[in-house]
């Protein structure tokens, strides 16, 4: 499941009801594609040889899902991506967010394995109007 959240909305308790439900990764930052993908990277602990592209996100967040949900806990992953990229790139954004919406929608039919819930702190591509330029990013 892909869920958007409005900046509006207190990051704090997200995170806290987040993390009340099972494991929670937390992504933050990046104000290009670029520095989203090493982000997603240095958070999550992809190996070396992680490939810096859309495909190659797709595949290490699903094995991370995969990995995390054998035990039958749900997981969840939060990303909180750049203003500046929301502002600047929505195509890269859009391409991101495509790649999370596949991962979390990802039905994998083994018993008692968990679900994969993807929260992104920012709006739907497909019609929200990006946030305020004028904040800062967090990287």
């Amino acid at each position: 499941m892909l869920t958007f959240v409005s900046r509006d909305e207190d990051l704090d308790d997200l995170i806290a009801d987040l993390e009340a439900h099972g494991p929670c990764d937390i992504v933050a930052g990046g104000r290009t594609k670029e520095r989203a993908l090493e982000r997603f990277a240095e958070t999550l602990r992809f190996p070396d040889w992680f490939g810096h592209n859309l495909d190659a996100l797709y595949e290490l967040l699903d094995e991370h899902a995969y990995a995390v949900t054998g035990s039958g806990a749900d997981w969840h992953l939060l990303w909180i991506p750049g203003r500046r990229l929301l502002r600047d790139r929505p195509g890269d954004y859009a391409g991101i967010v495509a790649v999370l919406r596949d991962v979390a929608e990802l039905l994998v039919d083994e018993p008692g394995r968990g679900a994969r819930s993807v929260v992104v702190y920012g709006p739907d591509p497909s019609g929200a109007t990006p946030t305020d330029p004028d904040q800062e990013d967090p990287q």
